[in-house]
């Protein structure tokens, strides 16, 4: 379809179509990520595949609940343990994490190679001190900036929501 060459996917987990009978999340998380998965891989090319799942905690906990009836191991995700990210689990080749960020029932699939920072300086953060704290005068206090922003190619992306 024409709609679809920049379009971001928008995802409904609430819908009655997953196939399992019912429209709560936990129900349908496990189709929800594994579908979107699949929509992502196929309209991106041969690098469409997202790399990382990010979850309100509420969608995180549910997920996790969900798949314990099914299995008691859970699979980490080994790009994300070898940079030093712990809990993250792993579904298709895909990281499912919890992100304090995400609004209440939400969660975000990214494609890392089509995502960019771009910085307005030579250096992607600058930095202000270490000076002297006066309300202390012992500590010290530090300031770190960034003027910049992140360009991405929506078609890549994907939003998870109860949107009905």
């Amino acid at each position: 379809c024409e709609y679809d060459f920049a379009s971001p996917k928008l995802v409904n987990y609430s819908a009655s179509n997953w196939g399992t009978g019912a429209t709560t999340w936990e129900a349908n998380c496990w189709r929800v990520v594994s579908q979107t998965i699949t929509w992502l891989t196929t309209t991106g090319g041969q690098d469409g595949m997202p790399s990382l799942c990010a979850m309100a905690p509420n969608l995180f906990q549910g997920y996790k609940n969900a798949q314990e009836v099914k299995t008691r191991i859970m699979i980490p995700h080994k790009e994300s343990e070898d940079l030093g990210f712990g809990g993250v689990l792993n579904q298709d080749g895909v990281g499912i994490y919890s992100d304090f960020d995400c609004p209440v029932n939400t969660a975000y699939m990214l494609n890392l190679a089509h995502l960019t920072i771009c910085s307005l300086h030579s250096e992607l953060f600058w930095m202000d001190g270490p000076d002297t704290d006066p309300r202390t005068g012992w500590s010290y206090l530090w300031g770190i900036g960034f003027f910049g922003n992140v360009k991405y190619r929506p078609k890549h992306m994907a939003k998870i929501y109860p949107y009905a």
